[in-house]
């Protein structure tokens, strides 16, 4: 089967499950298409910037939920694109989300490294108590099983299902899917991490090669999606792409040269001129 079918599919059942199974199933699913896309296995075409997110999961006492994390930041180019996505659960999504806050503080750039490493250090301590406390317990004789899985298309794309075309995509497209066990409380929720990024950009003037097509992909599940979660440079990037995802938002700032105009705007004296 076709592996974005394959998540389309898992991810309807996981959702049946979850309703039905008396424990709980914490479903965590993203899919964002930024282009052409069109399916035939979920009928539809969009020509657009386009965007789900679902989430499902237990809910215990005092309305905690188990912790998820996502992001999606583009700097607007229709050619030269930069891209940048995150997604995370359980302590690595705390963690992120935590961290995030103290990376986009009022802090100088050295004291919020430092609060960041510090943060690590508890975490790692934290991580090392817990990893004890779960040795001393016997594991299940028949854990259950959890799935996590992303694909992703940057460029052109023609998927088929026998001579017939069933998918088609120009542009960017991205799923992610996380079908996750719960255990008895929020704190027995595992990490996963997936951070993607892409730099696409085209210099028509350049000599040679005016073509640049960076891709950067990373996943990691338990304690290695921990670890990237504290990692103090992978906040600081996820932090800047917060900042550049607010300032798209924000009013553009006066003209640097609007005090000029107004002084140019004064009647001309001859003080102005020097006072001769």
């Amino acid at each position: 089967m076709h592996p974005i079918q394959t998540i389309s599919s898992i991810s309807c059942l996981a959702l049946l499950a979850a309703c039905s199974t008396p424990t709980g199933q914490v479903v965590f699913v993203t899919k964002t298409s930024l282009g052409i896309d069109a399916e035939q296995t979920t009928p539809g075409v969009s020509v657009a910037y386009d965007r789900f997110e679902g989430y499902m999961a237990p809910r215990y006492d005092h309305s905690n939920i188990p912790p998820v994390y996502a992001t999606f930041n583009t700097d607007g180019g229709i050619v030269d694109r930069n891209i940048k996505h995150t997604y995370a659960t359980g302590k690595a999504a705390k963690s992120i989300a935590d961290n995030q806050a103290i990376a986009q503080s009022a802090l100088s750039g050295a004291q919020a490294a430092e609060s960041l490493r510090e943060r690590a250090m508890q975490r790692e301590a934290e991580a090392g108590r817990g990893q004890v406390q779960a040795s001393q317990s016997p594991p299940p004789s028949d854990p259950p099983a959890m799935f996590f899985g992303t694909t992703t298309t940057l460029g052109l794309k023609f998927g088929f299902t026998g001579p017939a075309v069933d998918t088609f995509v120009l542009g960017f497209k991205r799923k992610e899917l996380a079908v996750i066990p719960q255990g008895k409380d929020t704190t027995q929720f595992p990490s996963v991490v997936a951070i993607y990024n892409s730099n696409v950009k085209h210099d028509p003037h350049a000599q040679g090669p005016n073509a640049k097509f960076g891709i950067g992909q990373l996943l990691a599940t338990g304690d290695a999606a921990e670890s990237v979660a504290n990692n103090v440079d992978i906040n600081k990037e996820i932090a800047s792409e917060a900042r550049a995802l607010m300032a798209l938002g924000e009013p553009p700032a006066p003209p640097a040269n609007r005090r000029a105009s107004t002084q140019l705007d004064a009647p001309i004296t001859q003080a102005s001129l020097g006072g001769r």
